[in-house]
């Protein structure tokens, strides 16, 4: 029989009298119904300790009830700080059962168990992996601020057999470095659509008590996120059944030590991290006996199934503290989390609505009260299935790289610092979006000496912290001339800075839907002297994806009006930059669905043919759009649904029949189309050559990794320059790589770099 140590949360502390004797202890188990009592002097340091079974292994070793003998003995303890595991190693039977975990002060913080098997324990439940899986329905911010509907989810959840019920709890200005609307305007780190639905849903934390209060009172479970030091502070008072901590929160090492004053249970997810972090994370945990369980996820949302990567469970069980591990998951359905459960999950949570069609993007990965219930009661006669997986990686998703920015967090100095100085952990602040280095990375940095002066407000970079971190300038000329027409994407916060460190040819400015929001002209000194470039966004802060080609003739309509709207605010930015001739816009014209285009009636001559009508109308105003390939599967849909046009380079090929029209060619997203059609790449680009008018370069990698850094995918660079003639400037084009922009634009530099050394070698 397996033997293992687990965290006991049951545990009573009695003050123990000078001769105490085995029928007072005795006594007291019964009475209070515990597993574990700790003996106690009066001023409170622990001096003995007791399990159920180690009372009756003495009453069968022929003790007298009144022998102080267990109570007397050695007993095995463990300071906080150490490593629990190399300590346990070391207590054979004979010290007992139950070894308290004690701090400076003598005092016990936590207890370890011997136990036969391990077990999740909340709110009066012992869950056990594939006997008993605990099911969390994920209220979160699906209530949309209604306080109503909110008791009608946990009802719901109730009805349905849920395990428990999980709330959030934020303080606004606590989790994000500003909230105001001109803040939001000015930056764009995917954070402005969240903040707003937050100004609107985001409950109190007194609302959230009195919910949890209910949840409790129909026998549920009460659970709660906090993303900020003073919601956690609150829940620490509140004492809720488990304490939940969010993927955005894994590296926040300042809420970690706060979270260790709390006794219960914590369960923690594992999204947009990789195995190296969450090892790291689980280190410092068991240094502070923590009773942490890792959920593994994937934060995309809807997460795509081939990203799941549900053989992770094994790799995670290692990692957790508490050597269990569980499942919160973002996909569609109820049969992964069944599946995770086989695996030995103990905590299967996944979002609860009363009806996916409403506001926010929690609704649309939710499932409905009678799929909760399916999920319950499959739970519930699931049988023991025994498939372990022993694949032992995780790699960050590319649309969790996507989202970590807007959902992690990152540290920020909270004032002015020179060059040569080091900050310490109260010289920052932990905000998100994080643009730079997480908690976690400050902190194992070997030397945190800046090599640059950081103003306040700025988030800390790793190049911060070496000398002449952006050895760049008075080489730019020369990359110009070996790269051919290069140009890189640039937002409003930082176009003059790249225009200057860079020397590209060009800028592309990426819309975002808040530039609408914009006057250009209230910043002529941005766009002033540029070479200007664009790419309309694709979705809008209400939800709406551009679809110029919907079937639906309102969705075409509306697309249309907002493709306007964009193309103007395009050409007087332009005009403020004194270009003059005419405007190149790459646009994403749509034509997505959420399932295979034989379910559906999308109609490819159609699409085309209106894709064609709308370039022809804009050409004669001095617009040139560019309709960009895709990649078979669109992020817009979490990776779900289907792009059905400009994935197969044949399409480019034939809209030339209704008009002449020039392409955007992404080459993450063709090389990504061109194995969905099982055609050679390389042949395709031969193919297409002729109407692609630019390029957008990034390396990619079957099935989904599009956007990645050069070099880390398996696209052969000197091949495609061969046939698109980069270097020689027959095709003006730009590193889109992910990211590729923060840790001052570090991604770009390596992208150019590399591209640089590849087409020089070839001549």
């Amino acid at each position: 029989m397996n033997v293992h140590w687990s965290i006991r949360n049951d545990t009573e502390h009695f003050c123990l009298p000078e001769h105490a004797n085995l029928r007072d202890v005795a006594v007291r188990f019964a009475e209070h119904r515990i597993n574990t009592l700790l003996g106690t002097n009066r001023r409170g340091q622990c001096v003995g300790c007791v399990s159920r079974g180690d009372l009756i292994r003495q009453l069968a070793d022929g003790h007298s009830p009144a022998d102080p003998a267990v109570w007397n003995r050695q007993f095995g303890r463990i300071r906080l700080g150490d490593d629990p595991a190399k300590h346990l190693q070391l207590y054979g039977r004979k010290l007992g059962n139950v070894i308290p975990v004690l701090d400076a002060s003598e005092r016990c913080v936590r207890v370890f168990e011997r136990t036969d098997q391990l077990a999740l324990r909340i709110a009066g439940q012992t869950f056990v992996p594939r006997k008993h899986v605990m099911t969390v329905a994920e209220i979160g911010n699906n209530h949309n601020g209604d306080i109503g509907r909110a008791r009608e989810l946990i009802a719901a959840a109730a009805e349905a057999g849920a395990s428990a019920v999980k709330f959030q709890a934020r303080m606004l200005d606590e989790v994000y470095a500003g909230t105001d609307e001109s803040f939001l305007r000015a930056t764009d780190y995917s954070t402005a659509y969240t903040v707003r639905q937050l100004k609107r849903f985001n409950l109190s934390l007194d609302v959230i008590g009195e919910l949890m209060d209910l949840a409790r009172a129909l026998g549920l479970a009460a659970i709660c996120t906090p993303f900020d030091p003073e919601s956690l502070r609150w829940l620490l008072d509140y004492q809720p059944d488990a304490i939940k901590i969010a993927s955005g929160d894994l590296t926040n090492t300042p809420l970690h030590r706060r979270l260790g004053e709390f006794r219960g249970p914590v369960l923690m997810s594992t999204g947009m991290n990789d195995l190296d972090a969450i090892r790291a994370v689980a280190a410092r945990l068991r240094r502070t006996a923590m009773d942490c369980t890792f959920l593994h996820t994937n934060s995309t949302y809807p997460t795509p199934f081939e990203d799941v990567n549900i053989g992770f469970l094994g790799a995670l069980r290692e990692a957790s503290p508490s050597g269990l591990v569980g499942y919160s998951g973002h996909e569609r359905g109820i049969h992964v989390p069944l599946i995770a459960a086989s695996m030995g999950a103990v905590v299967v949570e996944k979002h609860l609505t009363l009806d996916r069609r409403l506001e926010g993007n929690d609704h649309k990965v939710s499932l409905l009260p009678d799929e909760l219930g399916l999920l319950c009661a499959q739970l519930h006669d699931l049988s023991a299935a025994n498939q372990y997986a022993h694949e032992c990686w995780r790699e960050v998703s590319s649309g969790e790289a996507i989202n970590a920015i807007a959902l992690e967090k990152g540290v920020y100095l909270r004032h002015d610092m020179l060059s040569g100085s080091t900050p310490t952990e109260h010289d920052v602040r932990v905000r998100s979006p994080r643009i730079g280095l997480s908690p976690l990375e400050f902190e194992q940095l070997d030397d945190k000496r800046l090599g640059r002066d950081v103003a306040a407000g700025e988030a800390l970079c790793a190049d911060d912290f070496k000398v002449n971190p952006r050895p760049w300038s008075g080489e730019t000329s020369a990359f110009g001339a070996a790269l051919g027409e290069f140009g890189l994407p640039v937002r409003m916060r930082d176009a003059r800075t790249i225009w200057r460190e860079f020397s590209p040819h060009f800028v592309e400015y990426h819309m975002f839907a808040t530039d609408l929001e914009l006057d250009p002209n209230d910043h002529a000194g941005t766009f002033d002297g540029l070479v200007l470039r664009f790419h309309a966004p694709e979705q809008f802060d209400d939800g709406f994806v551009l679809d110029l080609v919907n079937p639906d003739a309102t969705v075409r309509t509306r697309s249309e009006a907002r493709l306007a709207d964009c193309v103007r605010w395009c050409q007087a930015a332009a005009a403020l930059s004194g270009h003059t001739e005419q405007v190149d816009v790459v646009v994403n014209v749509g034509g997505a669905t959420q399932h295979a285009t034989g379910a559906t009636s999308f109609n490819r001559d159609s699409a085309l043919r209106r894709v064609a009508d709308v370039c022809t109308h804009y050409s004669a105003r001095g617009v040139r759009l560019l309709p960009q390939t895709m990649p078979p599967f669109p992020w817009h849909f979490g990776g779900q649904g289907y792009h059905n046009l400009f994935v197969d380079v044949q399409d480019a090929i034939d809209i030339q029949t209704f008009a002449d029209v020039r392409f955007c060619l992404d080459l993450s997203h063709s090389f990504l189309g061109c194995e969905q059609v099982k055609a050679d790449f390389y042949t395709s680009l031969m193919r297409i050559k002729d109407v692609v008018a630019y390029c957008h370069v990034s390396d990619a990698s079957p099935p989904n990794g599009e956007g990645m850094p050069i070099g880390t995918g398996v696209i052969d660079f000197s091949r495609v320059n061969a046939i698109l003639g980069l270097s020689t400037g027959e095709r003006p084009w730009i590193p889109e790589i992910w990211n590729g922009h923060l840790n001052h634009f570090s991604g770009f530099r390596s992208a150019v770099t590399q591209l640089q050394q590849t087409f020089t070698h070839e001549d």
